[in-house]
């Protein structure tokens, strides 16, 4: 997320199980949390309580669970080891698109 300024506010990194295309539609399977890191180096992980909600409802199982725990693991250590390769690349892709787009 930028602001109006092209300054970088925070990545959001929305944890999911699979993505895929369904009569030319795009869809994701949600893994109910999702991680905010933010420009000034702050970071917080949000709806882990969905994803809770929907393991004690039987949408997910506990391999899901596990699988979206390690997620977010492995998305905080390459955060904190500088490794995140959407980090590391997402400036020079951005101001890639910044060029094409007609405002």
């Amino acid at each position: 997320m930028y602001d109006a300024n092209n300054n970088l506010i925070q990545w959001y990194f929305d944890i999911i199980k699979s993505i895929g295309i369904d009569l030319g539609r795009v869809y994701f399977e949600d893994m109910y949390f999702d991680i905010v890191y933010q420009a000034k180096g702050d970071i917080y992980l949000l709806d882990e309580d969905e994803l809770a909600d929907a393991y004690k409802e039987k949408v997910i199982t506990d391999h899901d669970v596990d699988v979206a725990y390690k997620t977010y693991e492995k998305i905080i250590y390459e955060i904190n080891s500088n490794q995140n390769y959407i980090i590391n690349n997402g400036a020079n892709y951005f101001n890639k698109l910044m060029k094409v787009i007609v405002i």
